[in-house]
Protein backbone atom coordinates (compact mmCIF):
# COMPACT_ATOMS: atom_id res chain seq x y z
CA UNK A 1 0.00 0.00 0.00
CA UNK A 2 1.47 3.21 -1.14
CA UNK A 3 0.06 7.07 -0.81
CA UNK A 4 1.53 10.38 -2.55
CA UNK A 5 2.47 13.60 -0.63
CA UNK A 6 0.68 16.49 -1.83
CA UNK A 7 0.07 16.96 -5.31
CA UNK A 8 3.29 19.06 -6.66
CA UNK A 9 3.76 20.93 -9.81
CA UNK A 10 7.57 19.12 -9.76
CA UNK A 11 8.13 16.39 -11.76
CA UNK A 12 10.10 13.26 -9.78
CA UNK A 13 12.06 10.95 -11.86
CA UNK A 14 13.54 7.80 -10.79
CA UNK A 15 16.67 7.79 -10.02
CA UNK A 16 18.38 3.80 -10.04
CA UNK A 17 20.89 4.99 -8.42
CA UNK A 18 19.03 6.07 -5.48
CA UNK A 19 19.98 4.29 -2.13
CA UNK A 20 17.53 2.25 -0.02
CA UNK A 21 18.35 3.15 3.97
CA UNK A 22 18.01 0.41 6.24
CA UNK A 23 17.48 1.46 10.03
CA UNK A 24 16.92 0.16 13.16
CA UNK A 25 17.43 3.44 15.10
CA UNK A 26 17.93 7.14 15.18
CA UNK A 27 21.06 7.08 17.39
CA UNK A 28 22.12 10.80 17.66
CA UNK A 29 20.43 14.10 16.71
CA UNK A 30 21.29 18.11 16.50
CA UNK A 31 21.66 20.94 15.03
CA UNK A 32 24.79 22.75 12.98
CA UNK A 33 24.10 26.36 11.24
CA UNK A 34 20.30 25.64 11.55
CA UNK A 35 20.22 22.40 9.80
CA UNK A 36 18.99 19.41 11.27
CA UNK A 37 21.38 16.48 11.79
CA UNK A 38 19.98 12.64 12.41
CA UNK A 39 22.45 9.95 12.46
CA UNK A 40 20.66 6.57 11.69
CA UNK A 41 22.08 3.12 12.78
CA UNK A 42 21.44 -0.59 12.15
CA UNK A 43 22.63 -3.75 14.43
CA UNK A 44 24.39 -5.99 11.90
CA UNK A 45 25.06 -10.11 12.91
CA UNK A 46 28.42 -10.42 11.80
CA UNK A 47 30.57 -14.52 11.76
CA UNK A 48 33.12 -14.44 14.00
CA UNK A 49 35.11 -18.03 14.98
CA UNK A 50 32.67 -20.41 15.22
CA UNK A 51 29.76 -17.94 16.79
CA UNK A 52 28.50 -14.13 16.03
CA UNK A 53 29.50 -11.04 16.82
CA UNK A 54 26.94 -7.95 16.73
CA UNK A 55 28.18 -3.93 15.90
CA UNK A 56 25.50 -1.26 15.73
CA UNK A 57 26.85 0.86 12.15
CA UNK A 58 25.98 4.18 10.60
CA UNK A 59 23.42 3.79 7.50
CA UNK A 60 22.91 7.51 6.78
CA UNK A 61 24.24 11.06 8.02
CA UNK A 62 20.41 12.56 7.52
CA UNK A 63 20.83 16.45 7.04
CA UNK A 64 17.83 18.81 6.00
CA UNK A 65 16.40 22.01 7.12
CA UNK A 66 13.63 22.54 9.42
CA UNK A 67 10.64 22.60 6.66
CA UNK A 68 12.59 19.15 5.22
CA UNK A 69 12.27 17.75 8.43
CA UNK A 70 8.26 18.83 9.26
CA UNK A 71 7.68 17.37 5.50
CA UNK A 72 9.79 14.06 6.41
CA UNK A 73 7.77 13.56 10.27
CA UNK A 74 4.71 14.29 8.51
CA UNK A 75 5.11 11.33 5.97
CA UNK A 76 6.27 9.03 8.33
CA UNK A 77 3.42 9.69 10.67
CA UNK A 78 0.96 8.88 7.77
CA UNK A 79 2.70 6.09 6.60
CA UNK A 80 2.73 4.42 10.21
CA UNK A 81 -1.35 5.90 10.16
CA UNK A 82 -1.13 3.35 6.84
CA UNK A 83 0.36 0.65 9.04
CA UNK A 84 -2.34 0.71 11.59
CA UNK A 85 -4.81 0.79 9.20
CA UNK A 86 -3.67 -2.24 7.95
CA UNK A 87 -2.62 -4.21 10.91
CA UNK A 88 -6.56 -3.80 12.12
CA UNK A 89 -7.70 -4.51 8.99
CA UNK A 90 -5.67 -8.11 9.27
CA UNK A 91 -7.16 -8.36 12.96
CA UNK A 92 -10.51 -7.85 12.03
CA UNK A 93 -10.35 -10.91 9.65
Amino acid sequence: MAESAEKSSVQILNNAGAPFVYFDHASTYGIQGGDIQVELVARTILPEGTGTRTEVVATCHLRCGPDAARKLIEALEKALALCKKRSAARMAN
